[in-house]
C-alpha cells in the first residue's frame, strides 16, 4: 500500500511541476521529479541557444503538490523558478 501512496504522491508532483513549467513558457525542455531530502527535486533539461542545459530545483512536498489547487502558491513557485532557468529559450 505504501508503494502505491508514493506513486500516488509522485504522479501528483510530477503535474504540479508540469504546470509551474508550462506557465514559464520554456521553448523546449524535459523534466522529471523524484523524491529529496527537500520534498521533491525537479530536474530540467531545457533549451538554450548552445544546446540543452540541466537544471535541479528542490521544493518542499506539501507546496509543489498543494501549487495545483492555489495559483498564489503555483505564482510564487513561477517567480522562484524563472531566475533558475533564466537562460532557457523562451516560446
Amino acid at each position: 500500500m505504501h508503494m502505491l501512496l508514493g506513486m500516488v504522491e509522485l504522479a501528483c508532483a510530477r503535474e504540479a511541476a508540469r504546470e509551474v513549467l508550462e506557465t514559464l513558457r520554456l521553448d523546449d525542455y524535459l523534466f522529471e521529479v523524484e523524491p529529496s531530502e527537500a520534498g521533491w527535486r525537479v530536474r530540467i533539461e531545457c533549451a538554450i541557444p548552445q544546446g540543452w542545459e540541466a537544471v535541479e530545483i528542490e521544493v518542499d512536498a506539501d507546496t509543489l503538490v498543494a501549487s495545483r489547487n492555489d495559483s498564489a502558491l503555483r505564482r510564487m513557485l513561477v517567480e522562484a523558478w524563472r531566475p533558475r532557468l533564466a537562460h532557457c529559450k523562451l516560446g
